[in-house]
C-alpha cells in the first residue's frame, strides 16, 4: 500500500545480471519495480536473489485482466510479460547532449558570440529527437522521453529533481501495454541517487499521447 492509500501496481523486475554493462547501473542485482498514486515509486532492491535470477512475480499482482488501473493488457496483466530481445534496450546517458542533467550545457537564453555556438544551440533540438528516435520501446538507462510535454520543466513536483536517468521506460504496445492515450511511463532517478543507488528517491511518470 502507497503511503498515499492507493494500491501498488507492480510494473515489473530488472535483473542486471543478464543486461549488457551500462555505466552507473549495478552489474548484479534485482530492482522490483512498484507504483502507486503519488509520483514517488517503491523499489525493491535484491542484491543476490535467491538462485540468482528473477524471482516469482507475487500472485497478488496477477489475476483477473481489467482490474484498477494498469498499464498491462490480457495475458501481460494475468501472466505476466517478458521483454527480450528486439523489444528491449539499454543505453548509456550524455550529460552534455541532454538538458536536466548535472553537466548538461545552459541552452536557455544565451546570446552566443560565436557563429559556431549559435549553429550547435540551433541544432541542439533537432539532435535530442535524433537520439530518442534510436531509443527502443522498452529500455532500460538513457534520457527520458515524454508525450506531450516534459513534467520536469512543466510539474513542480517534478522540477528541480536532476531527474536525468531512466532505470525503466515502457512505451506504447497494443494489446500488452498501454499507458493512457499511446503514452509512456518512465520511472526515473537523478544520476547521483543512481551512483548511490538511493533507489528511495526514484519517481515514476505516466503521461498520455
Amino acid at each position: 500500500m502507497a503511503l498515499d492509500g492507493h494500491p501498488l501496481v507492480f510494473l515489473g523486475q530488472v535483473n542486471f545480471a543478464e543486461l549488457p554493462a551500462l555505466p552507473e547501473f549495478p552489474e548484479h542485482g534485482l530492482l522490483q519495480i512498484f507504483v502507486g498514486g503519488a509520483q514517488a515509486a517503491h523499489l525493491v532492491w535484491h542484491p543476490a536473489p535467491a538462485g540468482g535470477g528473477l524471482l516469482p512475480i507475487p500472485a497478488l499482482f496477477l489475476g483477473k485482466a481489467g482490474r484498477a488501473w494498469h498499464p498491462f493488457r490480457g495475458s501481460a496483466q494475468t501472466q505476466g510479460l517478458a521483454i527480450t530481445g528486439a523489444e528491449a534496450q539499454t543505453d548509456a546517458a550524455n550529460d552534455h547532449l541532454h538538458p536536466h542533467c548535472e553537466r548538461a550545457a545552459d541552452w536557455f537564453e544565451r546570446l552566443p558570440a560565436d557563429p559556431r555556438v549559435e549553429a550547435l544551440l540551433r541544432d541542439h533540438e533537432a539532435r535530442m529527437d535524433t537520439l530518442r528516435a534510436g531509443y527502443g520501446t522498452h529500455r532500460i538507462g538513457g534520457h527520458p522521453g515524454f508525450v506531450p510535454f516534459d513534467p520536469r520543466a512543466e510539474l513542480d513536483e517534478y522540477r528541480d529533481r536532476g531527474l536525468d536517468r531512466v532505470i525503466l521506460h515502457l512505451g506504447w504496445e497494443p494489446g500488452l501495454i498501454e499507458s493512457g492515450d499511446g503514452g509512456e511511463i518512465n520511472i526515473l532517478i537523478a544520476a547521483t541517487d543512481l551512483r548511490a543507488r538511493r533507489w528511495d528517491r526514484a519517481v515514476w511518470y505516466e503521461d498520455c499521447g
